[in-house]
């Protein structure tokens, strides 16, 4: 689980790094993996 929250922090670094995204969507697209990473570990420790 660590490693694609690692490759999708990846992903929007690279679309950072590229300005892929105005800096509004990429914040909100990071505190989606953040959510969408804590959700499913929360699922996997039950």
């Amino acid at each position: 689980m660590r490693l694609a929250l690692e490759r999708a922090e990846g992903y929007a670094e690279g679309l950072e790094v590229i300005c892929g995204l105005n800096p509004a969507d990429l914040e909100a697209l990071y505190i989606a993996f953040d959510n969408t990473g804590r959700a499913r570990l929360q699922e996997l420790e039950q």
